[in-house]
């Protein structure tokens, strides 16, 4: 229906069949049979519908509500009325079309209403319904206010956790990775994921929020593999970037390590001390989620093997080696063949080498290993077989010039030599074991010596054809020493006696014991080349050496005493030499100076900057023997003090300074005449205060820096106000003609008042009455002073 009644006589049976649909505004009046299984639904979106005559519901009957907004029934919402009583019954479907605000809605309206409620009931989320006694409300609630946590970033590592922060509580959370109120941030993965909260009341009015969960990913560092290089100061780090961001720290010690880029995953590291584990850690963030690898870093020094000289023994077995440790740990091995020999210690240093083979080069190596280091050095060691020299037994042959040598070799070669005097006689073949000796003269015993060597092994025989002779072979070194007196000296005997002499002048000295190859000489005068003389005598033979031997005196260094100039930039130094040659150098720091003439001990020292202690050395060397002393000098720089004028006030005995502050050094006031008080003795504006009227004090201001001083000083006087005294008050009658001002001390003041014009006081231009009169005076210093009296003007009458 449109709109008005439907109307249907008592005789009429009306099938409202099941789906057949009721619907419209109005009024529906049926009188007759009324098969109700069909559809009511008020309205037209929305209406009114009037359901007079038979009851409309029973259990088949299908109420269609729709609420449109709460505006009121047939235009918020449908309505069906019925004039009399009716019992509910039947399916009630409520749809709600738009945006409904809370509120009470009357869907139908009776006489009276029989039952609690429709057989079913479909109504939208936060709706009720209520039965009265003459009407079916439904009311809408309010759906509940909902918040939501913040959102939060989680790292994807963290364990599941209950999520919390929604209100009201009792609600549920749902989202990716949620599951029984509990947020994984593993199952959800990396990334951004929205979570919902819905909490529900009891008519199933329900309302949402949501909020974001960030999992940052977990990244995995990895720092790459250890790392030993050797006598290398920079690596390469080979960390393996994830996710995130990495950074590269120290992990205890690191000594001259430096990190180039600390950020990059293939940073240098740099000047990386050697023998020593660094640890370096990369860390990698990524937001809330973080995970470190440590890596070790070593630079191998580079070990420097040294396994000393070769050694070549005679007839010694043993050996000791003599290599020089650098770095690391060493170690002897055999290079080539070695027969028996034998390395006791391998790994020491100074192993002894035993049970070595004779007459055979053996070569050993010494090999340093420092980790990834080595370096290694051979070195050659031989034991010489010694020969037994057998030259044969004497030969005394007659009337025969020719004689034949009878050696027995054993090892090496062999070699004839004359020992002494020999003649005319010839060695015909000197290696040959059995060689003649021709023309060998008569009545003269001749020593022939047969010498066998092998390498630094050697033996000699004698046999006697001629006479022996002994041969002196000195060795005597010279000597000096620094301020030592007594000197012991080292003469090698040879065969016979010997004894010391001197040589030309000995001075003081003293021969302890001039028998003993090793005696001392004492009370050695100093600066004194002494020459001694050791002479060796064997019967008819004899030899001599000479040494020489001084003893340097000792210098004293006196460099002078300290020096402070002010502002003088050359300074004359005032060593005093002692003995042997001296020279001036700088110890430290010392600006633009310049030393003239170094080996001068007066020498000037000139360009001296200043306010800087500068140290000088005066060395003294005399031979073997040295002395230094060191003095300082200074060059203090000038202060500059301002030439400030001198101050002078009337009646005030406060005065304000106005010095500068100094460029160098310090300043103070003191109070050089008069009676006054410097309120602050340090400040170049200091007040000067308490300078009695009439009087002068003089301060000065003086500024020291080392030797050098500055100063100004300023008159302060505080003048006396002049002391003025004026007449007597007096009374004139107003006719009296203008008339001079007098009696006022000292004269040369100025009056002033009313009728004063000039120096003189007119009544007629005062006017009748008491006047004031002022009389100023302003003394020499410019100090004013003034005093007053009256002037009564009376009425001619």
């Amino acid at each position: 229906m449109a709109s008005g009644t439907f109307n249907s006589i008592n005789t009429v049976t009306f099938n409202h069949n099941a789906n057949a649909i009721i619907k419209g505004n109005g009024t529906f009046a049926h009188a007759g049979t009324f098969n109700k299984n069909g559809i009511i639904a008020p309205g037209a979106s929305p209406g009114t519908l009037a359901m007079n005559g038979t009851e409309p519901f029973s259990t088949n009957t299908t109420i269609n509500i729709e609420v449109l907004d709460n505006s009121g029934p047939g235009t918020g919402h449908d309505q069906i009325t019925r004039l009399t009583g009716v019992t509910l019954a039947g399916t009630l479907n409520v749809t709600q079309t738009g945006s409904v605000s809370p509120g009470t809605f009357t869907i139908l309206t009776a006489s009276s209403i029989t039952g609690t409620g429709f057989t079913v009931e479909n109504l939208p989320a936060c709706y009720s319904r209520q039965v009265l006694s003459n009407a079916v409300q439904l009311t809408k609630s309010a759906p509940p206010v909902v918040t939501c946590p913040a959102n939060s970033t989680v790292c994807i590592a963290t364990p599941a956790y209950a999520l919390s922060g929604g209100m009201p509580t009792g609600g549920v959370y749902t989202g990716t990775g949620v599951s029984g109120g509990n947020f994984d941030p593993a199952t959800a993965g990396a990334g951004t994921h929205t979570i919902t909260y819905t909490v529900t009341e009891g008519n199933m009015c329900t309302n949402t929020c949501t909020f974001d969960i960030t999992v940052d990913a977990q990244p995995v560092a990895n720092a790459g593999a250890n790392q030993t290089q050797c006598n290398t100061a920079t690596f390469t780090m080979a960390a393996v970037p994830t996710v995130g961001t990495g950074a590269w720290t120290f992990v205890g010690p690191f000594g001259t390590a430096v990190i180039t880029s600390p950020t990059s995953a293939t940073t240098t590291v740099t000047t990386v001390p050697t023998d020593m584990d660094i640890t370096l850690r990369w860390t990698e963030t990524n937001g809330t989620c973080s995970d470190n690898d440590d890596v070790v870093i070593r630079n191998d020094a580079q070990p420097v093997a040294d396994a000393g000289a070769n050694q070549t023994l005679c007839n010694t077995n043993t050996f000791t080696m003599a290599a020089v440790p650098s770095v690391g740990t060493g170690a002897w091995t055999f290079v080539g063949l070695f027969g028996t020999t034998v390395i006791t210690s391998p790994t020491s240093a100074t192993t002894t080498v035993m049970t070595v083979q004779q007459d055979m080069d053996i070569t050993l190596r010494w090999t340093e290993t420092n980790g990834t280091c080595s370096d290694d050095d051979d070195v050659v060691i031989r034991n010489d077989a010694q020969p037994v020299a057998d030259a044969g037994a004497n030969q005394t042959l007659c009337n025969t010039a020719t004689f034949t040598m009878a050696a027995v070799p054993s090892v090496g070669t062999g070699a004839w030599t004359f020992v002494g005097l020999f003649g005319t006689a010839v060695i015909t073949s000197p290696t040959s074991a059995t060689t003649t000796i021709t023309t060998v003269p008569t009545d003269m015993n001749i020593t022939l010596r047969w010498t066998e060597t092998n390498g630094t092994c050697s033996d000699d025989d004698d046999v006697v054809i001629v006479m022996m002779h002994s041969q002196l072979l000195m060795q005597v070194r010279n000597q000096t020493l620094c301020n030592t007196n007594t000197f012991t000296m080292a003469a090698a005997p040879s065969v016979g006696t010997g004894a010391w002499t001197f040589v030309g002048p000995s001075g003081t000295a003293v021969i302890t014991t001039p028998t003993s190859a090793t005696t001392t000489v004492t009370t050695v005068p100093t600066d004194m080349n002494i020459t001694l003389r050791w002479t060796e005598t064997n019967g008819t033979c004899s030899d001599d050496d000479d040494v020489v031997i001084r003893n340097d005196a000792q210098p004293v260094a006196d460099g002078g005493p300290d020096q402070t100039l002010c502002n003088t930039n050359a300074f004359t130094m005032a060593a005093a030499p002692s003995v042997g040659t001296g020279a001036w150098t700088f110890v430290g720091l010392f600006g633009t100076a310049v030393i003239t003439s170094p080996t001068s001990a007066t020498t000037t020292i000139t360009t001296v900057p200043t306010d800087m202690d500068i140290t000088l050395r005066w060395t003294e060397t005399n031979g073997t023997c040295s002395d230094d002393d060191d003095m300082v000098i200074r060059n203090d720089a000038q202060p500059v003090v301002s030439n400030q004028p001198n101050q002078a006030q009337c009646n005030n005995g406060s005065f304000t300074m106005t010095q500068s502050v100094p460029s160098v050094g310090t300043g103070v006031w003191t109070l050089e005449s008069g009676t006054a008080t410097i309120t602050d003795a340090m400040s170049p504006t200091t007040t000067v205060t308490g300078v009695v009227a009439g009087t002068s004090a003089t301060v000065r201001w003086t500024v020291t820096n080392g030797s050098c001083s500055a100063y100004d000083e300023v008159t302060v006087t505080n003048n006396a106000l002049p002391v003025v005294t004026c007449p007597g008050n007096s009374t004139v009658c107003i006719g009296v003609p203008a008339f001079t001002l007098t009696g006022a001390t000292p004269a040369m003041g100025t009056y002033s008042g009313d009728g004063v014009s000039g120096g003189m006081f007119d009544p007629a231009s005062a006017g009748t009455g008491t006047h004031p009169i002022s009389y100023s005076y302003t003394d020499g210093n410019g100090c004013t002073n003034s005093c007053t009296f009256t002037i009564t003007v009376t009425d001619a009458k």
